[in-house]
């Protein structure tokens, strides 16, 4: 059995004994306690030592494949011993610093790893607390509210261990990326690391190009029936899908169009030209017309006869108003003299 299975096997016991609550063996938590915290420091022990065996093999290997203009390490030394000599000392840097970083990684995952059981632990003391207030009557209804908020408050602590667990994780990622970011400059020299591309970016710009080029692709003008219309293959004539207009055009421009071949296609985009021209028209007449305004012109003035030396009908067509049937039947008849639409009269 294996240092993971045994860790397993220990932690089932462990959360079953804790379980039975006042009737748990405290003796034997404390020893199932003892054995999880010896099996994890084994584990991060064999890890820490697998990091850095594998990180002096990769090195090694790196050192056999790297070449500058066609010579190979080896080559570039003076003999073998002084190829041996570098080799050894550039195995022992690496591994140094890949021992740093993975006591790193061992360290806080000791750390976040304690504090998780710590507040385990708590919560787990707590939750007794509680039923044992629940159980007892006897004890005061401030004691239950107490334990109840510190309850809460060690869950909002266990909450933030793992925020900060996470937090761990992303950090343990981030110095394995500096160690990939060494073994890539190792392998390539410093100042061509940057032409080391990952495939997740190129495929997202694979991707982004793509897509640029289908909408590229689907807003070109679309035409059908393309016939050649030369021996050499030069130039060509065909129609626009929308309207049926034929027009010619030479090879250089057929990137231009966006050939339709299936004849059910070409009615389908037909269609659907009509039915945007259709609604377009149907916008343009629903707009109402241009108010016209014009002047009326002065009406011309008649002479008014005398009546005993005075002008009869003068004053009364002073203090008499025109009505509004008077004005509109003018104005229309202005407008059928002049040649304009009826109802346009403002």
């Amino acid at each position: 059995m294996d240092l993971h299975a045994k860790l397993e096997k220990v932690q089932s016991e462990l959360a079953s004994e804790r379980q039975r609550g006042a009737l748990s063996d405290q003796g034997k938590i404390y020893t199932l306690e003892q054995q999880e915290k010896d099996l994890m420091e084994q584990i991060h022990k064999a890890e820490h030592e697998q990091r850095v065996e594998t990180s002096a093999q990769e090195i090694s290997y790196l050192l056999d494949t790297i070449s500058a203009e066609g010579m190979s390490m080896r080559e570039m030394c003076q003999s073998e011993s002084h190829y041996q000599v570098l080799r050894i000392e550039v195995e022992r840097k690496y591994a140094e610093q890949a021992g740093k970083f993975s006591e790193e990684i061992g360290e806080m995952q000791k750390s976040y790893t304690d504090k998780l059981r710590a507040s385990e632990d708590r919560e787990l003391q707590l939750q007794r607390q509680l039923d044992a207030l629940q159980a007892d009557h006897k004890e005061t209804a401030e004691l239950l509210n107490s334990a109840k908020f510190e309850l809460a408050d060690m869950q909002t602590k266990r909450d933030n261990a793992s925020i900060a667990l996470e937090e761990a994780r992303r950090e343990i990622e981030r110095l394995n990326s500096q160690v990939d970011d060494l073994r890539k400059e190792m392998a390539v020299g410093a100042r061509n690391a940057y032409k080391v591309i990952d495939t997740e970016e190129q495929q997202r710009q694979y991707t982004e190009a793509m897509e640029k080029i289908k909408k590229d692709k689907e807003n070109r003008p679309k035409i059908y029936d393309k016939v050649q219309i030369d021996m050499k293959g030069s130039r060509f004539k065909a129609k626009y899908v929308e309207t049926g207009e034929e027009f010619e055009f030479s090879y250089l421009e057929e990137g231009k169009y966006n050939i339709i071949q299936d004849e059910q296609e070409v009615q389908r985009f037909r269609a659907e030209a009509e039915r945007a021209k259709a609604d377009r028209t149907l916008d343009d007449s629903s707009t109402p017309d241009k108010e016209v305004t014009f002047q009326v012109p002065a009406l011309p003035t008649f002479p008014v006869p005398m009546v005993d030396g005075e002008r009869t009908g003068e004053t009364q067509g002073e203090d008499t108003p025109v009505t509004r049937k008077e004005v509109t039947e003018m104005l229309n008849q202005f407008a059928a003299e002049h040649g304009l639409v009826k109802g346009q009269v403002a």
